[in-house]
């Protein structure tokens, strides 16, 4: 990885086409996935949250709109982490309904083993 991106990276590109509302959920979708994502590391040695994040800069650098982008953000965390279906409810509840594409990759994944 040439430059790990940060979440200022993401939001100075997302700000150029995305309001302040949908700003504040990817935000709220980051501070989850950290949380969620924190002691976890790649086989790189980086630490496990930079991969939704450069996930989501890549995302932010193609015009995605908020719910692609909180998708990408969440999209390894009832995989993961230690997060509960039940926990993954209520934080659906704090970060909104747009959480709910990141649980239905995350639930296909579970179910059936398949990576889409």
């Amino acid at each position: 990885m040439d430059k790990a991106h940060t979440i200022e990276d993401l939001v100075n590109i997302v700000k150029t086409y995305l309001n302040e509302d949908n700003i504040k959920l990817i935000i709220k979708a980051y501070e989850v996935a950290k949380s969620y994502h924190e002691g976890q590391f790649r086989k790189s040695g980086d630490p496990y949250i930079q991969h939704p994040l450069e996930v989501c800069y890549i995302l932010g650098t193609l015009n995605a709109g908020p719910n692609t982008i909180v998708a990408g953000m969440l999209h390894d965390v009832l995989e993961d982490t230690d997060m509960s279906k039940e926990e993954y409810q209520r934080q659906r509840e704090y970060i909104g309904k747009r959480g709910l594409f990141a649980e239905c990759l995350d639930r296909f994944y579970m179910e059936t083993g398949y990576r889409i």
